[in-house]
């Protein structure tokens, strides 16, 4: 199996009009394949996120977009994210995040999923889910 993961990021300038609002933009991407299988074998993902690099204190804030599309046999099933399409490889979508800086330590999070099978297997159905969760985060 083959994976990689980048991450390009951009610390704004302190001098800009916008440094009070938006003090990063990161672009990412991960990629794997598993050479086990000779079909139905690879994963991708790619999205984009903007606001402060990491949420430490009241106030900081993050939006993430993405979108990922993993094939049948790319992953181990029991590893993949449980939320996206249940859990499930053979799925693409898009997931928007949102968190916010309540107190010292304390993230607040909104995270939206649309999800959807990639491949329908012969005789099977498209199955389709979105998903909206909100998330409380405590750091010790």
């Amino acid at each position: 199996s083959i994976g990689a993961s980048a991450e390009l990021g951009i610390n704004l300038q302190e001098d800009a009009d916008y440094r009070e609002l938006i003090n990063y933009v990161g672009f990412f991407g991960d990629y794997i394949s598993n050479s086990d299988p000779d079909s139905e074998n690879t994963g991708y993902l790619f999205g984009a996120k903007f606001g402060d690099k990491k949420i430490k204190a009241k106030g900081m804030w993050q939006a993430k977009v993405l979108y990922r599309e993993l094939e049948k046999d790319a992953w181990v099933d029991f590893l993949s994210d449980s939320d996206f399409l249940g859990g499930d490889t053979n799925a693409k979508g898009y997931e928007l995040i949102f968190e916010y800086g309540v107190a010292k330590n304390v993230v607040l999070g909104l995270d939206y999923y649309s999800t959807e099978t990639l491949k329908v297997p012969a005789g099977g159905s498209k199955e389709e889910q979105s998903v909206l969760q909100l998330d409380c985060v405590l750091s010790f």
